[in-house]
């Protein structure tokens, strides 16, 4: 079985796509520095006829900036298998809707929002994955009609043929609500905010909310997306594993080609305590599996309770100590970062705009991830960044 994963150089967002022998493809988000730049990059990424199917298409969240290009990706390919979301709650709608309307001003990834909750996509399945934790109102989804439902750690496969079989692990974790403010009387549009989150669920809910963000500045939507969130709203990224479920005993020779480390490995790689592999001179590497990925959107992992949460997850899946690479959060913001992230971690990865006006990825991000022995890489928009990895697995 031959693998390509491929990092995609779209600045301030993230795309990331893995081939199977030519013959099946998977997506990780598909968003970028702007909508115009992704139509254009996927036009060149991608020939007119792609021979290959789209199987899975697995996005974080629901911010323009990880699902700009989305629409664009699923009319090139005539839709795709299956789109997994994250599972759709009042506060993720209610949340997104808002931060949206701050970039998007003509409202089009919203739109696009309310076409896949309300209307479905043809030719293609869209999966909710549903929340795993103790936060937040996963008990009820705001769709309207019937879109599949599974539960986060569910075992997808690509190709049940596969041998070794590739996994893809989803891990959603719940939403916090909105924190409206206790005495709200000398605001206005504060009130009527809540009263639309209290008073409306579902369909009803969203259009009634568009339509108040319409009538809204930017700077007033602004103003009220930090007093309801503080700051950019981080927990609701659904992350994904990548890659083998390796047991004890289990043997596989993988031939690797790459250009994330500073010295790439041609030679095969191996598992159980077989020996050191040259491109790891940081860490022991014995126990870890170079095709295992996992992508983490903008997860909000300096909150001590997510971060061990998430280990936990997919510790009892048995991943978590196989993982070799890591997609840094958040564009490599600062307030993300945790340094259990990046512990015996061989590369981690971060998309961030060349010229961004958040400083992603941060520097202190940066040298932190490389004093834990972890070899960090940026994907920008510039076509010379792209990262790759290539696997040969027997």
């Amino acid at each position: 079985m031959e693998v390509t994963r491929i990092f995609h150089p779209v600045g301030q967002g993230g795309f990331y796509t893995e081939s199977f022998d030519d013959q099946h493809m998977v997506v990780y988000d598909c968003g970028g520095k702007s909508r115009e730049f992704m139509e254009k990059y996927i036009d060149s990424f991608l020939p007119e006829n792609p021979k290959q199917q789209i199987d899975a298409i697995f996005i974080s969240h629901l911010h323009w900036d990880h699902i700009n290009g989305l629409e664009y990706l699923l009319n090139k390919v005539r839709g795709a298998k299956n789109l997994y979301i994250p599972f759709l709650t009042k506060n993720r709608l209610f949340e997104a809707a808002i931060y949206n309307h701050q970039f998007s001003h003509n409202d089009e990834v919203n739109e696009f929002i309310e076409l896949i909750v309300f209307d479905g996509l043809s030719d293609t399945t869209i999966v909710e994955v549903s929340e795993n934790g103790e936060d937040g109102d996963g008990t009820k989804s705001m769709v309207i009609g019937e879109h599949s439902v599974i539960r986060s750690g569910d075992n997808i496969h690509i190709d049940e043929t596969q041998s070794p079989p590739w996994v893809y692990i989803p891990y959603c974790s719940g939403t916090q609500s909105p924190n409206f403010p206790s005495d709200l009387a000398g605001d206005r549009f504060l009130r009527k905010l809540e009263d639309i989150y209290n008073t409306y669920d579902g369909q009803e809910l969203y259009f009634v909310l568009m339509d108040f963000l319409k009538k809204r500045s930017i700077k007033e939507i602004i103003r009220l997306y930090k007093i309801l969130y503080g700051g950019v709203h981080n927990s609701q990224s659904m992350t994904v594993f990548s890659g083998l479920r390796i047991k004890d005993g289990d043997y596989f020779d993988i031939i690797s080609q790459s250009n994330l480390l500073r010295n790439a490995c041609n030679k095969s790689y191996w598992h159980c305590h077989h020996s050191m592999c040259d491109c790891m001179c940081h860490i022991d590497c014995e126990e870890k599996v170079p095709c295992n990925f996992l992508y983490m959107g903008d997860f909000e992992a300096k909150d001590e309770k997510n971060f061990k949460a998430l280990k936990l997850f997919y510790t009892r899946q048995d991943v978590w100590d196989t993982l070799c690479g890591i997609q840094i959060p958040h564009h490599g913001s600062r307030d993300n970062y945790n340094k259990g992230l990046y512990d015996d971690k061989c590369f981690a990865i971060a998309s961030a705009g060349i010229k961004n006006q958040y400083n992603h990825p941060h520097i202190d991000t940066l040298i932190n991830i490389v004093n834990q022995g972890c070899c960090p890489n940026v994907v920008t928009e510039d076509i010379n960044a792209l990262k790759y990895q290539h696997f040969n697995i027997k």
